[in-house]
């Protein structure tokens, strides 16, 4: 064989081994594993910064394999969504009261979204319904009717939490590069939510007192 037969054909090996590999990525490639490498660009580079393109490179595999797993981005980013979500739970009963165990609760949440720069604007402007996981809804429901909430009171924290601690985790979020939140910020937001469950204690007891009333 002449040095341009071998060379072709070495080329032509080469290129079936690259499909090989191309093929095999496509095939390992998954909700979940696009859910992981999109998480460690925003990690790294922040929400503004993911495109689909970038994914797909990051992954390996062409724009069209990521698209058919996951076929927008705004699908992408509530994937992503649920699964920090997804990464915290409940405090278990022995934990405290329903008030400590919703602290450490929105306390632990803000620890992990804070660590995705830019998701916190994403989560706070698109409806929970498509981004606040069902079991996890049910479980704070769950916790804030076994303390003795009505329904309207239970709600109206809800909303009011997600907002307060929406916002503080915005303003604790540091850019890609650069995660110190600013001096006490921490400090403040635990605070805060101190004042908002003594409200909430407050909002309590004239539920109790109202269907006292009513037996």
């Amino acid at each position: 064989m002449s040095n341009d037969g071998r060379v072709r054909a070495r080329r032509r090996a080469a290129d079936a081994t690259a499909g090989r590999r191309a093929e095999a990525r496509v095939e390992r490639l998954s909700e979940l594993s696009i859910v992981n490498a999109a998480c460690e660009i925003i990690q790294d580079v922040g929400v503004e910064c993911l495109t689909m393109r970038r994914l797909s490179d990051e992954l390996g595999v062409a724009l069209g394999a990521t698209y058919h797993h996951v076929p927008t981005r705004h699908a992408l980013l509530r994937l992503v969504a649920l699964q920090l979500y997804a990464s915290v739970s409940m405090p278990p009963p022995d934990a405290g009261d329903w008030a400590t165990r919703l602290k450490q609760l929105m306390i632990e949440l803000s620890e992990v979204v804070k660590s995705y720069p830019g998701m916190i604007d994403f989560m706070m402007t698109t409806s929970g319904d498509e981004v606040f996981p069902k079991q996890l809804n049910r479980e704070v429901r769950t916790l804030l009717a076994e303390a003795g909430f009505g329904e309207r009171s239970t709600v109206t924290l809800m909303s009011l939490l997600f907002f307060y601690c929406g916002g503080m985790t915005r303003a604790m979020s540091g850019s890609p590069g650069n995660t110190a939140p600013p001096p006490k910020a921490k400090a403040v937001f635990e605070d805060g939510l101190d004042v908002l469950l003594d409200g909430a204690r407050a909002r309590l007891e004239a539920d109790r007192g109202r269907r006292r009333k009513r037996t």
